[in-house]
């Protein structure tokens, strides 16, 4: 997000994107037992609505911002588990995904995650290349 979509951003989101920032940061630091959790926690009952796929959209786009305002290097995980505490904070379920593809001497790896079983924030097709 450059600095002109922050210009227009909405009360309600400048408000969120200091919660963004840390959460994407904590993410950054967090230790191996807390990607363990996320990355086995089912699906629960929580409504899962255009509501809900509309926040995850907001909050991704939030999430997404607050990452390129720092000097660490925050690529997919961190920005996924970050992404993944927000919403559970609003009582929103998503599901990590991680996906990985080897091809002549190179590894790639991905990480999203997925609300009623579509992508947030990531285009399908990119999501292609990485098998789960």
């Amino acid at each position: 997000m450059n600095l002109s979509k922050l210009r227009n951003l909405s009360l309600k989101d400048w408000l969120t994107l200091p919660e963004a920032w840390l959460q994407v940061h904590a993410a950054y630091f967090a230790n191996s037992a807390r990607l363990s959790k996320a990355l086995a926690c089912a699906e629960d009952s929580a409504t899962q609505d255009s509501f809900a796929r509309e926040e995850a959209q907001r909050l991704y786009g939030l999430i997404e911002s607050a990452a390129r305002w720092t000097l660490l290097p925050l690529h997919c995980l961190p920005r996924t588990l970050a992404l993944q505490a927000m919403l559970r904070r609003r009582n929103i379920s998503a599901r990590v995904r991680v996906g990985a593809e080897k091809s002549s001497n190179q590894f790639y790896a991905h990480a999203w995650l997925e609300l009623n079983g579509e992508a947030i924030g990531a285009p399908a097709f990119h999501l292609l290349e990485f098998p789960q």
